[in-house]
């Protein structure tokens, strides 16, 4: 049993490429694609350690961090005290969700993922997605970044994923599973205004985060334009061999204006020139 996908271009961070991986070989959801993904944010203090523990960058689109933040996905999270009620194996469950429809999306300790950079080496929580299984072989069909850095399909072995799945508590987290469905119903169309506002925000280097301040914390960060000084001040500090290299500030650069190529092409096409 496997789920339809689509490798998305824009896959620099996990947290947003599984859901385009859901959505965008689907044409009702297009229109909303494209007038998403304008807006770009990074760490003010990118030279201190950031919440993961290291100095970085951390230039990103805001805010897509997770399917949750994608409207046409229905999206049902199972924590730890439901997953040992359920008195069902691990992988029976996420084998009988996925003939039901569902793509999962699982925190796991990629030190039992095969084809990780972790894997039998250190222990690292990460997400990770899996869209198909097969019972014959006993492996799941999952996506994601193995251990060259390439975002492609690969199958686990059933028992490795649910090793990786139990094991994450580790960290001192609750194991957390998310079931995702796409609901076609709700495709959003394009809106011309929305795209504008957004690309407003974009020049003006506008701090979006307080838009949603009574939904997420707002954050003090360089917004749209904006971020090119502290990009430039990054460079100099990894010129003076002060910080490291993260080529993904550059493939996020990268998809940001391959992002605003497709909405030109788009707009060329589908919105009447007295717009």
């Amino acid at each position: 049993m496997i789920l339809p996908i689509q490798i998305p271009e824009l896959r620099c961070y996990q947290n947003y490429a599984y859901p385009l991986a859901i959505i965008m070989h689907q044409p009702a959801f297009l229109p909303w694609f494209h007038g998403q993904f304008v807006q770009l944010y990074c760490r003010k203090q990118f030279n201190q350690p950031s919440w993961y523990g290291r100095p970085e960058l951390r230039l990103n689109f805001y805010k897509y961090d997770g399917p949750s933040f994608f409207p046409q996905l229905q999206v049902i999270s199972l924590n730890q005290t439901f997953l040992d009620q359920q008195g069902i194996s691990l992988n029976r469950l996420l084998s009988k969700s996925i003939a039901e429809g569902f793509y999962v999306v699982a925190h796991v300790n990629e030190y039992y993922i095969p084809n990780r950079r972790a894997y039998q080496d250190y222990h690292r929580p990460h997400d990770f997605f899996i869209y198909g299984f097969d019972d014959t072989s006993q492996e799941f069909h999952t996506l994601g970044y193995n251990h060259h850095g390439l975002f492609e399909t690969l199958p686990v072995p059933m028992k490795l994923v649910d090793e990786g799945i139990t094991s994450y508590v580790r960290f001192g987290r609750p194991a957390s599973i998310y079931l995702i469905k796409p609901n076609v119903i709700d495709a959003f169309p394009f809106q011309l205004s929305v795209l504008v506002s957004q690309l407003m925000d974009y020049l003006q280097g506008t701090n979006v985060s307080r838009n949603f301040a009574q939904l997420h914390p707002v954050l003090d960060a360089a917004y749209g334009i904006e971020v090119y000084p502290y990009i430039e001040a990054f460079l100099d500090c990894v010129m003076q061999n002060e910080m490291r290299v993260d080529h993904r500030n550059f493939r996020l650069l990268w998809e940001h204006k391959y992002a605003l190529l497709l909405k030109v092409a788009y707009l060329s096409i589908s919105v009447p020139e007295s717009h």
